[in-house]
């Protein structure tokens, strides 16, 4: 599943036709100039649209939301067979539920 979303984002940087902030007559996305954060965009630094790679990062991204969710209940059910634990493990699949919704 990590793999799909990995795929999804490299996928978004070889389709991304603009340039960094800096210089956005640069065509292309680069690793050490871009921001990350630079694919979800749907219009880049240079005015060219970027939809397909913005559709492509959020899909990468809510399916890595939704592994991580499906993780945080698989982590509780296994630890919640004793009384005690079944705390610690709900509050951490809380706490991992909230960070994941905050990010």
């Amino acid at each position: 599943m990590c793999s799909r979303c990995v795929g999804l984002v490299v996928v978004a940087m070889v389709v991304y036709p603009g340039g960094p902030l800096l210089d956005p007559s640069v065509t292309g996305y680069s690793f050490v100039q871009n921001f990350v954060s630079d694919l979800a965009m749907t219009v880049t630094h240079g005015s060219q649209s970027n939809h397909l790679g913005a559709g492509l990062f959020v899909a990468g991204f809510a399916l890595s939301a939704l592994s991580l969710m499906a993780c945080a209940t698989a982590f509780v059910g296994l630890h919640s067979s004793s009384p005690r634990a079944r705390h610690f493990a709900r509050a951490a699949g809380f706490r991992a539920y909230i960070g994941e919704g905050i990010t």
